[in-house]
């Protein structure tokens, strides 16, 4: 029974922090479309409109619907590019393959190469006759 607790304990503040840095905007966005105001202007923000916001959006602003035809469009080419990327990175590293070894030292690569760059960045920046320090 201990045991139980002792991994919700855990947990906690994982689900913590996905609800301060989440869950919690989300909500105060939701709340703040239904009043009218500045967010620069600090207290007037507390007129309550209802839907009057979503009205004006799906019904007045031409804009609105080019949004949301600009972002399926992203979001269908995106979503296919990635995924036929991922199956062919996966095809490639499957166990047996031919070219595993190749694509696992380039997907490495960039990995190892990062401290090297930066200790040879920091070798210039350094020099004690042309460095920036």
């Amino acid at each position: 029974m201990r045991d139980d607790y002792l991994k919700y304990l855990l947990v906690l503040p994982a689900v913590l922090v996905v609800f301060l840095t989440a869950i919690y905007p989300l909500i105060e966005s939701l709340r703040l479309s239904f009043t009218v105001g500045r967010l620069n202007k600090p207290g007037s923000l507390n007129q309550y409109l209802g839907l009057e916001n979503y009205a004006w959006a799906f019904m007045e602003e031409p804009a609105f619907w080019n949004s949301v035809w600009v972002t399926a469009v992203y979001t269908v080419f995106t979503v296919g590019l990635t995924t036929v990327l991922a199956l062919a990175l996966a095809l490639l590293l499957a166990p047996g393959g031919k070219l595993r070894s190749g694509v696992q030292t380039l997907l490495i690569l960039p990995f190892a190469m990062s401290p090297a760059l930066i200790g040879v960045s920091f070798r210039f920046m350094f020099n004690p006759e042309f460095g920036l320090f």
